[in-house]
């Protein structure tokens, strides 16, 4: 089991807009973290060392505590349950699941 961080969350990709990519205590960009992933790129890592794909799953960041952030959970959960194990194409609804992931978890078997 694996777990990696989305370099590809919305709260990343807005920093690099505004010129910027600060690393902190916590989180995606974690001083501890020493690489950065996409979900194709850990995919790419995981096979390259010889693993087998098993499941990909998501942990998202959006929190239900208004009607719409509930909506929006439900939604991206609803896509991620629907989305191929491992090789996915890329689609609207994916990107947009991407922008809400924090993180990667990834079963793998060699």
């Amino acid at each position: 089991m694996v777990s990696v961080p989305n370099i590809a969350h919305r709260s990343v990709a807005l920093g690099l807009v505004r010129g910027r990519w600060d690393y902190g205590p916590f989180g995606i960009l974690d001083r501890t973290h020493l690489r950065f992933f996409t979900r194709q790129s850990a995919v790419e890592m995981i096979e390259g060392a010889g693993y087998k794909l098993r499941r990909i799953g998501r942990v998202f960041d959006v929190l239900p505590t208004t009607f719409l952030r509930a909506k929006l959970r439900a939604y991206l959960e609803r896509v991620a349950r629907v989305e191929p194990l491992v090789h996915e194409r890329r689609t609207p609804s994916t990107l947009l699941a991407d922008l809400w992931t924090t993180q990667f978890l990834i079963v793998a078997e060699g």
